[in-house]
């Protein structure tokens, strides 16, 4: 089977699952995606890793190069990034009417915003001419799906995993274990830096000896930790470094203003970490139980969040330990094999179904 994938934003994420696919399926897989972005700057490491044939940047090929590629390589299936990308969705038009399967990527969460109800009646038009399916990260974005019209054989799951044996691998290391609090991600406005920074100085001023805070990634909310007390900034990191940086932490925070899924969660839990998150999270609806293997806090809410903060502090080490078994166990439901097996036996199907 020959795959071309259009991204955007391509990730160690989506590494790690092509290169499952690569592997166990022996699929061929051509990768067109954006260049990456300051704050995120991958190495060409996570392009070599993942398997793939050969990798292009949208920027340099346009609608025409993409077409060119598509008429070269002659590829079963295409996997792309939604339809935000113009230069993607009308090549994937032309290329369900010659017999090929298009699958697209959706983080998408159903909020009931007007420009997602028009959505919903142009996709008969627009989105449903062009797509055979939607691969959702989760429950957020299966609602979204179903009112794009799509039925539920034709709306897949999951859309992102992390590279969770080495997240696995990491949580058996013997390290020691830090009263520290982690965050792993852009820091960025939407992310929640703010309310991140107050909530810990709130949460600072409540307790005896309280836990650091570790922020692991960069952007342009960095410098209102600046000089911060407990704060360590340790900027971006190469994802194969991150599993045993993130060993031995305390919890894990997101307290994002918007997410639709969240990766970092699950690579958290992978790791056996407690989790605190904020409702915006797509992944903590199946990733967080609350009380039984972190907690969950109102979107914004500054007071919600370091009253959690306080209470994971404020537990036994008993029943923290409990947590980064829960957490665990919770992160097993999102794999790289279960990524590859959807999606290549999803698209054997389709293509059966067409010529039957």
């Amino acid at each position: 089977m020959k795959i071309l994938s259009l991204h955007g934003k391509f990730s160690s994420f989506f590494s790690v699952c092509f290169r499952e696919a690569i592997e166990r399926h022996g699929v061929d897989i051509r990768l067109v995606c954006s260049r990456p972005v300051a704050d995120a700057k991958y190495d060409d490491a996570i392009y070599k890793e993942s398997g793939v044939g050969d990798w292009q940047f949208r920027e340099d090929l346009g609608e025409a190069g993409i077409r060119a590629l598509i008429d070269s390589y002659k590829p079963d299936a295409i996997l792309t990034s939604g339809w935000m990308f113009r230069e993607y969705l009308r090549p994937c038009r032309d290329f369900r009417k010659v017999g090929g399967v298009v699958v697209a990527f959706s983080d998408t969460q159903f909020e009931g915003r007007f420009k997602q109800r028009l959505g919903f009646l142009l996709s008969p038009w627009v989105i449903q001419p062009s797509i055979d399916v939607i691969l959702v990260a989760g429950e957020r974005q299966r609602q979204y799906a179903y009112r794009l019209g799509y039925a539920a054989d034709r709306v897949w799951e999951p859309m992102l995993c992390c590279d969770w044996s080495r997240f696995a691998a990491a949580k058996e290391l013997n390290v020691e274990r830090r009263k520290e609090f982690l965050y792993v991600g852009r820091l960025v406005e939407s992310k929640g830096m703010l309310e991140l920074r107050d909530a810990y100085q709130r949460y600072r001023s409540l307790v005896d000896d309280p836990w650091s805070l570790r922020l692991i990634g960069a952007g342009d909310q960095a410098r209102i930790f600046t000089n911060e007390p407990g704060v360590t900034i340790e900027g971006f990191i190469q994802p194969i470094k991150l599993p045993q940086k993130m060993a031995g932490a305390g919890a894990y925070l997101l307290p994002s203003r918007f997410d639709p899924w969240g990766v970092a969660l699950q690579e958290a839990a992978a790791v056996g970490l407690p989790l605190i998150a904020s409702e915006a999270v797509g992944a903590a609806v199946h990733l967080i139980r609350d009380g039984w293997n972190g907690y969950v806090f109102e979107t914004g809410n500054v007071r919600h969040f370091y009253e959690r903060l306080v209470a994971m502090h404020n537990l036994k080490e008993t029943e923290r330990s409990e947590m980064r078994e829960n957490s665990f166990l919770l992160s097993g439901q999102f794999k790289p094999e279960r990524w590859a097996k959807t999606v290549v036996t999803g698209i054997e199907r389709l293509r059966q179904s067409s010529r039957d």
